[in-house]
């Protein structure tokens, strides 16, 4: 089952992994999941441009 987090799938994160010869370990939707928690606390100088980003704001 495929599904969407942040701005990926989980298969097509596998699928470069795999494509780029990278083995993951771990359950991938953890990893997109993690990944996209640290993008958002980055301290990015500047403002979302698409008012649909702020849903993601914790």
């Amino acid at each position: 089952m495929t599904t969407t987090v942040g701005y990926t799938t989980d298969d097509e994160y596998s699928e470069y992994a795999t494509v780029r010869g990278h083995i993951l370990s771990g359950d991938p939707l953890v990893q997109l999941q993690l990944a996209l928690d640290w993008l958002e606390l980055q301290p990015f100088k500047w403002e979302k441009t698409d008012p649909d980003q702020e849903r993601w704001k914790h």
